[in-house]
This record gives C-alpha cells, sequence and structure tokens, in this order.
C-alpha cells in the first residue's frame, strides 16, 4: 500500500487507456522536463539519422524520418508509463 502512495507522489506522468489508446500528460516540473529533454533528443536523433538518410537516398532520408518520429512517439509513451500514474 505504502509503495502506490509514493508511486503516486513520484509521479511524473498522469496516464489513461482507453480502447486501447494510451493518452499521457506531464503531472508536475519533473515530468515536464523529462517531456522536454525527450523531445530535444528526438529532434536532435532524428536530424542526424535524416542528414545520413538523405546523403543515401532521398527515399532512405523520409523513411528514417517517419522511423525516428514513431520511436521516439513509443519511448516518450513508455517513460509516461513507467514514471506515471494511472488515471480513469
Amino acid at each position: 500500500m505504502e509503495r502506490d502512495d509514493e508511486r503516486a507522489d513520484d509521479a511524473w506522468f498522469v496516464y489513461s487507456r482507453r480502447a486501447g489508446r494510451i493518452s499521457a500528460a506531464p503531472a508536475n516540473a519533473k515530468g515536464w522536463v523529462a517531456f522536454l529533454l525527450c523531445l530535444g533528443v528526438t529532434i536532435a536523433t532524428g536530424l542526424a539519422i535524416v542528414d545520413y538518410g538523405l546523403s543515401v537516398h532521398p527515399v532512405v532520408g523520409f523513411v528514417l524520418l517517419v522511423a525516428s518520429i514513431l520511436a521516439s512517439i513509443g519511448l516518450t509513451m513508455a517513460l509516461a508509463v513507467a514514471k506515471g500514474r494511472r488515471v480513469d
């Protein structure tokens, strides 16, 4: 029981699952910092990957761009579930 209370107090995000979809939002300053860091790392990594892909072929660059966007969404949602608390 205490573990649940500690997790609720230390939650960076709040999330809900409805109809197989996950919605998440930062719950406090730690959550916003984590979200902005994820966004910055995603943009920097995505630009580096796309730059390499475009030097190979434009289609490869586009495919890598889509892949980096989808990966960043998945990783951010995984962080929200790992460091968040569920609300319904």
